[in-house]
């Protein structure tokens, strides 16, 4: 089930190896995700950023990179699956927003 009208993900970037995971729980710690994320393959980095506001709880995204593109593959066809009772969106990282000009 896709949440937020999503279609499917987005379009990967060339040479991508890092995936953006979204709709985490706030108490959902970085052991568990890998945990979950480990069955895509073998897991280089994992960023999950900390609140501000609520010490100990996550800010509800984390940005995943994996050794090879085809394990990013993998993980993008995990979106939809369940964590701490969260129906998870894994999408291709596009990396930072391109800068306008202006």
């Amino acid at each position: 089930r896709r949440v937020h009208g999503n279609s499917g993900p987005s379009e990967k970037p060339d040479g991508c190896l890092k995936v953006r995971v979204g709709g985490l729980s706030y108490g959902t710690d970085e052991d568990s995700l890998r945990k979950l994320l480990k069955g895509a393959g073998e897991i280089t980095d994992l960023w999950l950023p900390q609140s501000d506001q609520n010490p100990g709880s996550n800010r509800g995204f984390a940005l995943v990179s994996f050794a090879d593109t085809s394990m990013v593959d993998a993980a993008v066809g995990m979106s939809g699956t369940e964590l701490d009772g969260r129906s998870l969106r894994i999408d291709f990282d596009q990396g930072p927003p391109n800068k306008r000009d202006g």
